[in-house]
């Protein structure tokens, strides 16, 4: 059974239409890398798939139910996000922006380990506005990884990392899909990695 399906989806921006008429699906234990070019509509996709912007036609179904319909918490406990951006509170410290994975208080006992599969033992206490990019998407990662959803959303995840890093990230993401059986869905330029470790890509 698909558990997503993206039926006629479009969004239209001011008089830019960035989505059209896109039909699409996706199944747990898949690693899905979206590929294209900057502006091809990449990182819109995935906010319409986080229910985080509105339709301009169209539905995304999740299990069969419209995400239209899906209240915050259905969708936080279905659904995490890493956007490229950087949009947490910069006053927190690590450890309580990995603990924000934790939106039902069910998990805690995962941020402690997620400190440790991340690499975060020596930054736990600093606040993330003096972490570097690659830190604090580690710690973003780190976040998700307690939020424990089964299906990740990962706008560029390896933007900041380097090349080791980037490959050890593709090959845990991998772990999830199939090992987890999760769905990741992910924008990458890395289209090496995309290829080596993706179960399917996706043209934008």
């Amino acid at each position: 059974m698909d558990q997503i399906v993206v039926n006629e989806v479009s969004v239209v921006r001011g008089k830019k239409t960035v989505l059209s008429n896109l039909n699409l699906s996706f199944s747990f234990g898949e690693l899905v890398a979206i590929e294209g070019n900057n502006g091809s509509g990449k990182s819109t996709f995935l906010d319409a798939l986080a229910g985080l912007i509105s339709l301009s036609e169209g539905e995304i179904f999740m299990e069969g139910k419209p995400l239209s319909q899906m209240s915050y918490s259905d969708r936080a406990s279905f659904i995490s996000y890493v956007p490229s951006r950087k949009t947490t509170a910069a006053a927190l410290e690590v450890t309580t922006a990995i603990a924000v994975g934790d939106v039902f208080g069910r998990k805690m006992s995962r941020v402690e380990e997620a400190i440790q599969k991340f690499n975060l033992n020596e930054l736990q206490n600093n606040l993330l506005t003096e972490l570097s990019d690659g830190e604090y998407q580690r710690v973003q990662l780190a976040r998700v990884w307690v939020q424990d959803t089964p299906i990740v959303l990962l706008d560029e995840p390896a933007a900041h990392l380097d090349a080791t890093s980037r490959e050890n990230l593709f090959a845990e993401l991998l772990k999830w899909a199939k090992e987890e059986n999760k769905l990741v869905l992910l924008c990458s330029h890395e289209l090496q990695l995309n290829k080596q470790f993706a179960t399917r890509t996706l043209q934008f």
